[in-house]
C-alpha cells in the first residue's frame, strides 16, 4: 500500500535525505506532503477525511519517521509505515461505528459524549433525524445556535457533513442501511444541485481538507454510483428551484429585507447557469414574481 505524494519521487528521496540529516524542515515538508493521500486512503476506507483524523495519521507517520527515517525507501510509505497510520484509521473506523450505533439507536446523550467536534455531533444528529428520533431536531437547533457551527455562514461543515452522510447511506457503511434515497437526499444538501468538484473545492479551502471523488465511489454498486455520478454532474434546473421555494419562504415569513436580497443575489446567480427554455413557464412567472417583491 503506497500513500500518494504531491511531490515527485526526485522531491521525496531528496527530502528524506535531509530529514534522515537531522532537517526538521525537510521532515516537515516531506510529511505534508502526503495529506492528500492519507486523506484519499481515509475516504476509501469510508472514512471522513477531516483535519483531525488527517493530522492523527500524519502524526503517527512523523513518529515512525523519527525512529528510523531511511531516505532510500522514504517515499514507499507502505514498506514501513503502513501499519502506522493503517491502526489511526481503524481507531477511528471502530470510533464512527459506535457513533452509529449510537444514532440509530437515539441515545442521544451516549452520542454527545462519544463526538469530538460540532461537525461530527451535526453528522450523526442527521443520522439519528433519519432514524425517526424527533428529539435529535432540537438537540441539532441547540447545536447550531451554541457550538462553532452558529459561524460556519457558507455552510462548509454542514456540506461536508451532509457529503460524509450520504457516502455512507449510498455504500451502507458505519452500520448504516445502505438507502440509495437517504443517499440522494444529503447530496442534495451537500451540493445544493451545484456541481460536486466546485462545492468540494469549497469545502477544502474553507475547512482546509482534501476530498477524493474517485476514492469515494471505491465499494458502491451500480445504483448508488449513478446517484452519486448524477449529483456531480449537477442539476441547475433543480437548484433554481431549490432557490426559489428558499425566497418565497423568506418573503412568505417577511424575512428581513438584507436576508431576501442575498437570497435573491443566489437565485439570479443561479438562473444565469441554465438555459431559457430549460424552465417552464409556470417556473420563470415565480422568478418574475420574487423580483417584482
Amino acid at each position: 500500500m503506497r500513500i500518494a505524494s504531491t511531490s515527485s519521487v526526485a522531491e521525496q528521496d531528496a527530502l528524506a535525505r535531509r530529514a534522515a540529516e537531522g532537517d526538521v524542515d525537510a521532515e516537515r515538508i516531506w510529511i505534508e506532503s502526503h495529506r492528500a493521500g492519507v486523506a484519499t486512503w481515509a475516504t476509501r476506507l469510508g472514512l471522513d477525511p477531516t483535519r483531525e483524523l488527517v493530522d492523527s495519521a500524519l502524526a503517527a507517520l512523523t513518529s515512525s519517521a523519527r525512529n528510523g527515517f531511511d531516505f532510500s525507501r522514504g517515499y514507499v510509505l507502505g514498506l514501513w509505515a503502513f501499519a502506522d497510520v493503517q491502526r489511526v484509521l481503524e481507531t477511528f473506523a471502530a470510533h464512527d461505528a459506535r457513533r452509529a450505533a449510537a444514532a440509530r439507536a437515539g441515545e442521544l446523550e451516549a452520542l454527545a459524549e462519544l463526538v469530538t467536534s460540532a461537525r461530527a455531533h451535526y453528522r450523526w444528529l442527521q443520522v439519528a433525524i433519519d432514524a425517526g428520533h424527533e428529539d435529535a431536531e432540537d438537540v441539532l437547533s441547540d447545536l447550531e445556535e451554541q457550538s462553532e457551527l452558529r459561524y460556519d455562514d457558507a455552510g462548509s461543515e454542514r456540506r461536508a457533513a451532509h457529503w460524509r452522510v450520504a457516502l455512507d447511506y449510498l455504500g451502507g457503511r458505519h452500520g448504516l442501511p445502505r438507502d440509495v434515497e437517504l443517499g440522494a437526499m444529503h447530496l442534495d444538501e451537500a451540493f445544493s444541485f451545484r456541481p460536486a468538484p466546485e462545492v468540494l473545492v469549497e469545502i477544502e479551502v474553507a475547512n482546509a481538507e482534501h476530498h477524493d471523488l474517485d476514492a469515494a465511489r471505491v465499494g458502491l454498486d451500480e445504483e448508488a454510483a449513478r446517484v452519486l455520478d448524477a449529483a456531480i454532474v449537477g442539476a441547475p434546473a433543480r437548484r433554481v428551484s431549490h432557490l426559489l421555494d428558499r425566497l418565497e419562504r423568506l418573503l412568505e415569513l417577511a424575512a428581513p429585507r438584507v436576508i431576501c436580497d442575498a437570497e435573491l443575489e443566489r437565485l439570479e446567480a443561479a438562473v444565469a447557469t441554465v438555459a431559457p427554455d430549460t424552465l417552464d413557464a409556470a417556473t420563470w412567472a415565480r422568478v418574475e414574481r420574487c423580483r417584482s417583491r
